[in-house]
């Protein structure tokens, strides 16, 4: 796991299932049955990681300025974007709305 404070490195879904992203890897964790899952590999160290409401879509953002949705259910790349020019250091979402912040200061 990256050593840095300002990285969302851990995000819990509806379904309670941990999205835990280490180095440029993302792995999930079922708490109800203590399963472990790779999801998802990226080129750049993933910077923050953000599951959409109701547990099917995961954002991730990463060092290299993408900021990726995943469909975990099929295992599946669905977009990717590249607004920023520094690092994506958070992610929220509204509903089906993401905003991501960045080191370079700004918000999309």
């Amino acid at each position: 796991m990256i050593n840095d404070y300002y990285l969302n490195l851990l995000s819990w879904s509806d379904d309670d299932i941990l999205a835990v992203a280490l180095s440029n890897k993302v792995y999930l964790w079922n708490s109800a049955t203590g399963t472990v899952q790779h999801v998802v590999s990226s080129e750049d160290n993933i910077t923050s990681v953000a599951w959409m409401p109701g547990g099917r879509y995961l954002a991730t953002g990463d060092e290299a300025t993408k900021l990726t949705l995943y469909d975990v259910h099929v295992g599946k790349k669905m977009r990717q974007f590249s607004f920023h020019e520094d690092r994506i250091s958070s992610l929220a979402w509204n509903q089906c709305i993401i905003s991501s912040g960045s080191r370079d200061s700004s918000i999309v």
